[in-house]
């Protein structure tokens, strides 16, 4: 015993993991049941490798939600919305960019500081 959990030995660990994963519980659960009555060395890494391993897990495995899109709208005249930012040093220099995003024009710009002060003063 270790605790109030039961200390599984290497030739029985296979047969716990196989009655543990009977109903398909996912790791998660698995684990939580598993932390609660036995232990061995590595125990939740075999509860992830034997479900992993599962094709019946996987194919019901809750995949992440879709995160929906949200394109920008279309701005309807040049220079109606500005995409800035700085690249990096390149060379021992930065630069500042600027994209229309009506038309696509780049403006690029070698600066010294990458300041508050000097940006502002650029744009």
């Amino acid at each position: 015993m270790w605790g109030m959990r039961v200390i599984i030995p290497r030739f029985l660990q296979e047969v716990m993991l196989k009655e543990l994963h009977s109903e398909h519980p996912g790791i998660s659960r698995m684990k939580a049941i598993a932390g609660s009555h036995v232990w061995w060395p590595k125990l939740d890494q075999d509860i992830e490798d034997l479900v992993k391993s599962c094709c019946a897990c996987q194919s019901v495995r809750q995949a992440p939600p879709e995160a929906p899109l949200h394109p920008w709208s279309w701005p309807s005249r040049p220079w109606q919305r500005v995409h800035i930012d700085f690249a990096g040093p390149f060379q021992r220099k930065m630069y500042f960019l600027a994209v229309d995003a009506h038309s696509k024009w780049p403006e690029v710009f070698e600066m010294s500081q990458t300041i508050a002060d000097k940006t502002i003063a650029l744009l």
